[in-house]
């Protein structure tokens, strides 16, 4: 878990912007039976996953109803020994492919990802998803999990090993939340991520226990929000903090986002729109109810703080805007106040 802190700067209010529980979570199997092996030859699998919290694919894997799964020859000019096909898993707890595939001489490598409907290529010279592309709202953003296993023909009479795949997420999830100790009230409405790369070329791990790793593509920038309503009174509502240091989620009930993983490179501040920020539409009133920001009565307004974090692919990122606390800067207006 990894804890980072940034102050903010320059508008009439104080707010302190930390961003921490960056986890992975734990591993855990498959639920049912235990594979236990057998003494045919045929290729089967077994399969856990590293957690992390509100993703599609869970950490117990219990919505996991199939993945895609490729085979090479495990050495250093590998030959493919067959080709990306969905992989289900069978009564006994393990995982098999729709035709039966026997060890042959030769050890082999497996190459495993979902949803089984992502363009992946897989291929002896390269393995990866090309041109991905994040959706603008969460609801439609999606959880990648990838695995790579590597296992041989089991001896005359030895018990033949369902292959292990350790499958981890290959994106970050982002998530905001508000503080505020003092008695000026603050009201959130919406929050959004800008200027994050949103287009990349994800490169499958060649080790159990690595990561995917991405490339990106220049010129992807775009702006994220959730916004709540300001009519309702569930978890879709505006968020009121006051006299509080116990942070609130303001995802206003949509869980977050799913991002390329890659390190920020800062908003440098002012009118100029060239780097990553968050920015928080909220409203703020003094202690006696009098309307503080934005100028216009009613109305809601941007405030901004640049982040410059590195997302790294499994982890969880929480940033927490610490309104009018201990050390906190001043933030500043939003560079593009109206996009999204």
């Amino acid at each position: 878990m990894k804890l980072l802190k940034l102050t903010l700067l320059t508008l009439p209010l104080l707010l302190t912007a930390c961003s921490g529980d960056s986890s992975t979570g734990g591993t855990e199997p498959v639920p049912g039976p235990t594979p236990t092996g057998s003494t045919d030859n045929v290729i089967r699998f077994s399969t856990s996953i590293q957690g992390m919290t509100r993703t599609e694919f869970r950490s117990d894997l219990s919505n996991l109803t199939g993945f895609m799964c490729a085979a090479m020859t495990n050495v250093s000019s590998p030959e493919m020994y067959f080709d990306a096909e969905e992989v289900s898993m069978k009564a006994d707890g393990t995982w098999n492919t729709g035709v039966t595939h026997y060890w042959p001489e030769q050890s082999l490598q497996f190459f495993a990802f979902a949803p089984y409907t992502l363009p992946v290529s897989i291929t002896p010279s390269a393995q990866r998803l090309s041109g991905f592309q994040v959706a603008v709202k969460p609801a439609l953003m999606t959880d990648i999990i990838t695995a790579w296993g590597q296992g041989s023909k089991p001896a005359a009479n030895a018990v033949n090993t369902p292959v292990s795949l350790s499958f981890h997420h290959a994106l970050s999830r982002i998530e905001v939340q508000v503080s505020n100790p003092s008695d000026t009230k603050v009201k959130v409405l919406g929050v959004k991520i800008c200027r994050i790369p949103s287009i990349g070329t994800m490169t499958m791990q060649k080790t159990a226990g690595g990561f995917p790793t991405w490339s990106l593509t220049a010129g992807s920038a775009k702006d994220y929000i959730i916004k709540g309503s300001a009519d309702a009174t569930d978890a879709t509502g505006v968020v009121t903090i006051q006299n509080s240091t116990s942070p609130r989620n303001v995802m206003f009930g949509q869980g977050g986002w799913l991002m390329i993983p890659q390190q920020l490179t800062p908003w440098s501040g002012g009118n100029s729109n060239d780097g990553a920020y968050i920015a928080v539409l909220c409203q703020v009133l003094s202690g006696s109810g009098q309307q503080l920001f934005p100028d216009e009565a009613g109305k809601y307004g941007f405030t901004a703080v640049p982040i410059d974090t590195k997302w790294e692919a499994g982890h969880k990122y929480v940033y927490t805007l610490d309104f009018f606390g201990s050390g906190g800067g001043a933030g500043q207006i939003d560079p593009n106040p109206t996009n999204p």
